[in-house]
């Protein structure tokens, strides 16, 4: 039995051995903290309806497309860190892949080297190329407030001097 389920159904009394939960988070979730988190708190409880008893060998696979610093896949590289860090076996292993390597396009027949090239500079200053492009969480994706922009003033006289 196959069955697909989206973020906001119900899991209570489901019973599996393999979920394949694929774009947990989406575009809406990375703008909105309460649907990032209803997403990851719906991402853990997935973990409780994984079921052992027929054979032994209950598995998650997690694929999807990095969106914001606090998101699901961040979190799963996080816990994976943490619990590495503290003598438990990793839960995930990884297979990361950026959507240029090597000056490349690893998808040539969708995306060419030029369109790339197009969509990098459209999406300049938003952390958004680095995060569902390339696969990176850096500083500054999700709108992110930059320290470079802090400056000092003084404030003399009704005016505020930078």
């Amino acid at each position: 039995t196959v069955e697909a389920l989206g973020v906001d159904t119900a899991i209570a009394s489901r019973h599996v051995d393999h979920i394949f939960a694929d774009d947990i988070v989406t575009f809406a979730p990375s703008q909105s903290p309460t649907l990032m988190e209803s997403a990851n708190l719906w991402y853990k409880a997935l973990d409780a309806i994984l079921d052992d008893t027929e054979n032994k060998q209950s598995r998650m696979t997690v694929t999807g497309t990095p969106w914001s610093t606090g998101d699901v896949y961040k979190g799963i590289i996080d816990n994976n860190d943490l619990s590495t860090a503290e003598g438990i076996p990793p839960e995930f292993s990884f297979y990361i892949r950026p959507a240029i390597e090597n000056g490349q396009s690893i998808w040539s027949e969708r995306f060419s080297l030029d369109r790339f090239k197009r969509i990098e500079f459209n999406l300049r200053g938003t952390g958004r190329w680095e995060l569902n492009y390339m696969c990176q969480y850096t500083d500054g994706a999700n709108n992110d407030l930059k320290t470079s922009w802090l400056q000092p003033f003084q404030y003399r006289n009704g005016v505020i001097y930078v």
